[in-house]
C-alpha cells in the first residue's frame, strides 16, 4: 500500500482516513491535502467520496490495486494542471510582451511626427484643374508691319500722311477712288482679325 502511495506524497501530504465498522469491515479513503490558497482544488479529490468498504483481508488484496490506479489519474491530472499553467503564463508573458513592445512602437512614432522626423509619406493630392483663361492673361502682340490690325502705327503714319498730302493737294477722282477703295479694305481687314 504505501508503495503505491509514494508517488503521491513526494509531491503532497495526504490524509488516511481508515473507520471501523459494526459488522467488523473497514473503510478507508485517501484525501490529498492542499498546498497552496490559488492550487486548483481538482488536486485535492479524494480517492473516494465516500470511502472504500471491505474486510480486511479483501482491502489487503485490493486497495493497493486501488491505489494505483488513483495515483495514476492524479498523477496525469497534475501534470496537466501544471502544463496548462505554464502555456498560460507563457501566453500572458507574451500578450504583456507584445503589448509592451505595441506600446513603445506607437510612443516612438508619435515623438517622430512631434519632434518633425521622418513621417509616413501623405496620400498625393489630386493636382488642380487649370484655370479658365482669362482676357488679361493674354499678352499683347504687336503688329507686324504692312499687315492690317487695329493698333497698327505704320498704317496711323500712312493714313495720316495720305490726309495731309490729299489735303495739300487736290487729286483727280480716281486716286479719291482707289483710296476709298484701299480704306475699305482696311477696315474690313481690320474688321476680320
Amino acid at each position: 500500500m504505501f508503495t503505491e502511495l509514494l508517488p503521491i506524497v513526494r509531491n503532497r501530504k495526504v490524509t488516511i482516513i481508515i473507520k471501523h465498522d459494526a459488522d467488523d469491515t473497514l473503510t478507508v479513503n485517501v484525501v490529498p491535502i492542499q498546498l497552496r490558497a490559488d492550487e486548483n482544488p481538482a488536486l485535492c479529490t479524494p480517492l473516494s467520496d465516500v470511502g472504500v468498504t471491505g474486510t480486511a483481508a479483501e482491502l489487503d488484496r485490493d486497495f493497493p490495486q486501488a491505489l494505483t490506479g488513483y495515483v495514476a489519474q492524479h498523477l496525469t491530472l497534475a501534470q496537466a494542471l501544471n502544463q496548462s499553467a505554464a502555456e498560460m503564463e507563457a501566453a500572458k508573458k507574451s500578450a504583456a510582451d507584445a503589448a509592451k513592445q505595441a506600446s513603445k512602437d506607437a510612443s516612438e512614432k508619435w515623438k517622430k511626427t512631434k519632434s518633425g522626423g521622418p513621417q509616413a509619406p501623405a496620400k498625393p493630392t489630386p493636382a488642380a484643374p487649370p484655370a479658365p483663361p482669362s482676357l488679361f492673361d493674354a499678352a499683347p502682340t504687336e503688329s507686324t508691319p504692312g499687315a492690317p490690325g487695329l493698333f497698327n502705327t505704320s498704317q496711323l503714319e500712312t493714313a495720316s500722311a495720305t490726309s495731309t498730302a490729299a489735303d495739300s493737294e487736290p487729286e483727280s477722282s480716281e486716286d479719291e477712288e482707289d483710296s476709298d477703295t484701299e480704306g475699305d479694305e482696311e477696315e474690313e481687314l481690320a474688321c476680320a482679325v
